[in-house]
């Protein structure tokens, strides 16, 4: 998936870089520190080993596309779950990501930041999810607001 995303940049003539193995392991050890689970083991997807309770998520399946609101004029890491790629490729706007997925078969992808400020990503239940500054985003996006009253109302009846 990896060499997939870099020939879409080269494709548009968009500027990315991949992460040289000192940033790659930045990003995963700052990543593990802020949202894995302490008592997380390896498991198929990263995002099983992510600690849920600091977690806002939303069960849509087009919901991956809210996130070029937030990434749009970014700097954004992207990663994929391992086996599915090796690299963490770095994309100097951020928007470009959505267009690439939208021509892509459905896998899990994480993004973060530099700074790994936030996780944002989107599951094999078709969940996006969020973290840190991402997930405050998210809780205040109005189409998120609109479905967690939809599903409040839908609750009460039941």
């Amino acid at each position: 998936m990896d060499e997939d995303l870099i020939e879409y940049c080269k494709k548009l003539k968009q500027k990315y870089s991949i992460l040289n193995s000192e940033e790659k392991e930045f990003i995963k050890k700052t990543v593990k520190a802020n949202y894995v689970r302490k008592d997380a083991k390896t498991s198929f997807s990263f995002f099983d080993r992510l600690d849920y309770s600091d977690m806002s998520g939303i069960n849509i399946p087009d919901a991956w596309r809210w996130i070029k609101d937030f990434v749009a004029n970014k700097e954004i890491i992207v990663f994929f779950n391992e086996g599915a790629a090796k690299e963490y490729i770095k994309l100097y706007h951020g928007g470009i990501f959505v267009d690439f997925y939208d021509e892509s078969p459905l896998v899990e992808f994480y993004i973060t930041d530099c700074a790994v400020s936030f996780l944002l990503g989107y599951n094999h239940s078709q969940c996006l999810f969020a973290f840190g500054t991402a997930g405050d985003w998210l809780e205040n996006d109005n189409r998120y607001k609109r479905y967690q009253k939809i599903k409040r109302q839908k609750a009460k009846k039941e």
